[in-house]
């Protein structure tokens, strides 16, 4: 069962309200600022790590063609080396310190992310998202990241349980 899904009945069973955006960083792979990676790897990766990392993702360069015009070469400040197996590893890096908060759940998976958040009160469950999102584009603007959101927030209503006025039938 998805987080999503098990996070929306628990909102439902506890008679709270739920909102929720999916983001996703536009050019997640492409936007991976260097310095940014490699400030990150240094902190959390021990060195031998960091100098086999550093060495993968520095000196890369590019070069376009035009009508057979072939540019000078120049060095790529950003990206990690898509369909390579450190690709997704190296992004966690780069996102894995996502603040954690006391009224939001959540969950990720490469450059997707779910935010949810339950209260009783429909507005403070809205309210508690809207400044998890300032909290969210003020890091992204921070490590050069932009995010779409790709599905609107949704509010959900507590279920109502509403007393069984039926007659128990009798036999005979």
């Amino acid at each position: 069962m998805s987080p999503s899904y098990r996070y929306k009945n628990k909102a439902l069973d506890t008679q709270q309200y739920s909102s929720a955006v999916v983001l996703d960083v536009r050019q997640a792979f492409d936007k991976v600022w260097h310095q940014g990676l490699l400030l990150k790897i240094k902190q959390t990766l021990p060195a031998v790590y960091f100098n086999l990392l550093n060495s993968y993702i520095q000196h890369r360069y590019f070069v376009t063609t035009h009508n057979n015009e072939t540019s000078l070469s120049f060095p790529m400040l950003s990206g990690v080396p898509q369909g390579r197996i450190l690709c997704p590893l190296l992004y966690t890096i780069y996102t894995a310190d996502i603040p954690q908060s006391d009224t939001t759940t959540l969950s990720t998976f490469a450059d997707d992310t779910a935010i949810f958040t339950t209260h009783p009160d429909p507005t403070l469950a809205s309210a508690n998202l809207q400044v998890y999102l300032h909290t969210i584009e003020n890091l992204t603007e921070k490590w050069r990241l932009a995010h779409n959101i790709h599905s609107p927030v949704w509010i959900l209503s507590p279920s109502v349980h509403q007393p069984d006025n039926r007659t128990p039938c009798r036999d005979g």
